[in-house]
């Protein structure tokens, strides 16, 4: 269907749930300078980059903040019907993304606490829990499609065990962290509205009920301890970019209370003086979000034609196995997963590492599960990510094989030919 290959499916769900990210910031934020935050998030480029894909940043980021948004509210009201809705947003954001996860949980612990010194410990706990619920549910689809709870750790991308290990290895050993890598991530990601964020402190200082809050809107940016070269794309800290929408709101919601004190007390001039240092920083905002698209837009129009030629060569393949029936072999770690959305083909048909462990069943004997085509690293790009490789799937991969066992890639070749190569990939095709 065109709204497959093209991507337009994930993308139409993705700018719903982007604009309404911007709606909430607003709510959050409030009055004009909620405007303004909705704006400076929906002309971020890396927010025009995430609303025009598939990828679930979008939906797990308007899932989070609303959860928090919600329990906020609750905090300011106790009304129960508030937390409600925060906890219907906390589940789905918790099965959305993993990031969701500390925010959610902490939710959970505050929810507890405050609840016990007005009622039984059992009763607050027999409510709170239900924002347990998500992160049940995931164990059980793992338990349910992979006979393994914690499937998901071994995750063949970073995913879980990657964030959170790395942020433990950081917390464990602080001398590790890098605090201008982190500043500079920080400022990529968001520009310099993150000078605002030192006005954080003055609604804790003015009253106390601010704290909770600005505390749980804060929690998801402990992941920045995670940032490192592996989880930048072409210097890009895209894997960070979950971290906006509350990078904003730590920049403008705390401004918002700065400016109503200072209106309250008559202050003109500071009022003024935070104005023109506010303008400031949003005319250099501007102007560096423009270099960024600029810059950018070279990288997409780039791109794009790679990915012309990229989609002639799926095609390719599909129409041979649209032909001879059968399977595909490949791995996610030598760039070909694109190959099911270009080609338009099933995931059904592919094997990689995403179903594992039958995945290292078909990798040692790809001719017994009706493997049509085979797609391996040239031995450049294998020597590149056998570390990784061997550290996800262990030794007995077929890229393994191929490459280092000689009497299996002397029986892999009875079963399969060479048929071309494309960029660092060969491909192989089954004997007929």
């Amino acid at each position: 269907h065109i709204l497959y290959y093209t991507g337009l499916a994930g993308s139409l769900v993705n700018i719903f749930f982007t604009a309404s990210t911007a709606v909430l910031l607003y709510r959050i934020v409030r009055g004009k300078l909620g405007i303004i935050a909705s704006i400076v998030y929906g002309l971020n480029m890396y927010t025009v980059l995430h609303a025009s894909s598939s990828y679930m940043v979008p939906i797990g980021q308007f899932l989070t903040l609303a959860s928090i948004y919600y329990f906020e509210k609750y905090l300011e009201t106790n009304l129960k019907r508030e937390t409600v809705k925060s906890i219907i947003y906390g589940i789905l954001a918790t099965i959305s993304r993993y990031e969701a996860w500390i925010p959610i949980f902490l939710m959970f612990i505050i929810f507890t606490l405050r609840e016990s010194f007005k009622t039984k410990y059992s009763t607050a706990l027999a409510y709170s829990n239900l924002y347990l619920w998500g992160f049940a549910g995931w164990l059980l689809y793992n338990m349910v499609i992979f006979n393994n709870p914690l499937q998901f750790i071994h995750h063949p991308s970073a995913g879980a065990s990657g964030y959170y290990l790395m942020v433990l290895r950081k917390i464990m050993f602080p001398l590790e962290i890098n605090c201008l890598n982190i500043a500079s991530t920080t400022l990529t990601l968001a520009g310099p509205v993150i000078l605002l964020t030192i006005l954080v402190i003055f609604p804790i200082l003015e009253s106390r009920k601010n704290i909770l809050p600005l505390t749980i809107y804060a929690s998801p940016l402990i992941f920045l301890l995670a940032e490192g070269p592996e989880l930048l794309i072409k210097d890009h800290p895209l894997y960070f970019y979950f971290l906006l929408p509350f990078i904003l709101t730590l920049s403008f919601k705390p401004l918002n209370v700065f400016v109503k004190y200072l209106k309250k007390k008559n202050m003109g001039k500071a009022l003024a003086a935070t104005y023109i240092v506010v303008l400031a920083i949003l005319a250099f905002q501007t102007l560096y979000e423009l270099n960024k698209h600029a810059s950018v837009f070279q990288e997409i129009n780039s791109t794009y034609y790679d990915y012309l030629e990229y989609r002639k060569y799926a095609e390719t393949l599909a129409n041979y196995l649209s032909q001879t029936g059968g399977y595909i072999l490949y791995s996610s770690l030598i760039g070909s997963y694109r190959f099911s959305v270009v080609a338009a083909i099933s995931p059904r048909i592919i094997f990689d590492e995403y179903d594992l462990p039958l995945y290292l069943n078909v990798s040692k004997n790809p001719w017994n599960y009706n493997v049509t085509i085979v797609i391996l690293p040239s031995p450049t790009l294998y020597w590149g990510i056998r570390e990784s490789a061997t550290a996800l799937i262990g030794e007995e991969n077929y890229m393994t094989l191929f490459y280092e066992n000689s009497k299996w890639r002397t029986l892999f070749l009875k079963h399969y030919y060479k048929y071309t190569s494309y960029n660092n990939l060969e491909i192989y095709l089954r004997k007929t």
